[in-house]
């Protein structure tokens, strides 16, 4: 997954610890940045499908934004918050870190809060289906990105545009995620009655092991795969702080999955079980259950596929990094893989960023990475069916 496209001179620029950013705050096309009384912070991670906000506060002393009052309609235009710096000569290189539509508005003395929502909204306003009329994927193998796709477009109202031309959904990652399951074989079926668009995306990322998130306003999609080279270094030179977490708790070692749900009988045709006994022996049975009524897998091998993902991710528990840089990583993407040097932890690896926590006020960018999400390509193996691998 490539970072954003910025300059070698903005890199440059990031890496300093003492360099003020530029951040600047627009409504529709209008600049108000110079009435921001305090910048926003926000949090997003690979495997949060609910809509964001912030609420960013403005001063409004001669009453110039008093024009929600009067034009609600104007809560429904698109509110960008960018942040970068000031070249000596070109002038302003800023990239996006938050955009979105107004979701409230309100004024308090002199001053107004605007709150703002990510894409994530429109797809929690809809539901897909009822009780009486469910919306039906069945009797076919369908690939979870076609049902995605018809998930977000077809009932989520996002632009059906298949090409780079789409403005809601990132369309070169949607394609390359969907390789992954025309190429591995992996089918779904699905059925939903009444569930809201984003849960049922949750869902299907679930089914999948798939990250689902918005960043630079489209929705992407990613599913871990081979670690990508590592461009960047987080080092003495660029981080303030380590904080690193080991939890038992997130071990998986025996997952279960149940798949080829019959709706009309309420009963699951197919059940796997994978099992990674190294880790059984170390950590003792941690057992999870993976079973959907809404989103199944169609046969055996596609439900071993997600049964083994999860034992080989969640085996053992793996480094997890909060990592404080000031603002030295601000162009990279939640899903590229970083290296983190550190003397101290003893720390010289890959890592996979997960998250990332913004405090546009003093500058400050704190990543999450994680380990586990780091490795090489995973690979089926059913080679040895009366082994750990037990199909019924």
């Amino acid at each position: 997954m490539p970072a954003r496209d910025v300059t070698s001179w903005f890199q440059d620029q990031a890496l300093s610890k003492t360099l003020e950013p530029v951040r600047k705050f627009t409504i529709g096309s209008s600049d108000y940045s110079g009435f921001v009384m305090k910048w926003p912070k926000f949090r997003r991670t690979s495997n949060d499908i609910r809509p964001k906000n912030l609420t960013i506060q403005l001063a409004n002393h001669n009453q110039d934004l008093n024009f929600f009052i009067t034009d609600k309609t104007l809560l429904t235009t698109s509110y960008t918050i960018e942040m970068g710096f000031t070249h000596p000569t070109s002038g302003d290189e800023l990239i996006t870190m938050f955009s979105g539509k107004g979701q409230t508005v309100k004024y308090r003395d002199n001053k107004i809060d605007i709150t703002i929502v990510d894409k994530f909204k429109q797809l929690s306003d809809r539901v897909i289906g009822s009780s009486d009329v469910p919306v039906e994927y069945l009797n076919s193998n369908y690939l979870p990105s076609d049902i995605a796709w018809w998930l977000v477009t077809s009932y989520g109202g996002y632009d059906t545009t298949t090409s780079t031309a789409n403005i809601d959904i990132d369309w070169d990652a949607f394609a390359e995620w969907a390789s992954i399951f025309s190429e591995g074989s992996v089918f779904v079926e699905a059925r939903f009655d009444g569930q809201r668009v984003n849960e049922a995306l949750r869902k299907l990322g679930r089914q999948t092991s798939s990250n689902i998130l918005i960043q630079d306003d489209k929705l992407t999609f990613f599913r871990w795969t081979v670690a990508d080279s590592n461009t960047t270094a987080f080092d003495s030179s660029n981080i303030k702080d380590v904080e690193l977490e080991v939890v038992v708790d997130d071990v998986v070692n025996k997952q279960f999955v149940f798949a080829d749900y019959a709706p009309s009988s309420d009963f699951f045709q197919i059940s796997v079980v994978d099992q990674d006994s190294s880790s059984v022996n170390s950590f003792g049975i941690k057992e999870h259950v993976e079973e959907d009524k809404n989103v199944w897998h169609v046969n055996t091998v596609s439900a071993l596929d997600l049964a083994q993902r999860r034992t080989q991710v969640n085996g053992e528990p793996f480094n997890r990094l909060k990592i404080e840089s000031g603002l030295s990583g601000i162009q990279r993407f939640i899903g590229e893989t970083v290296t983190v040097v550190d003397s101290h932890l003893a720390l010289n690896e890959g890592y996979r960023i997960t998250g990332m926590e913004v405090d546009m006020n003093v500058g400050q960018i704190n990543f999450m990475a994680d380990r586990s999400q780091y490795f090489g390509a995973f690979t089926l193996d059913v080679s040895t069916l009366d082994g750990p691998d037990v199909l019924t």
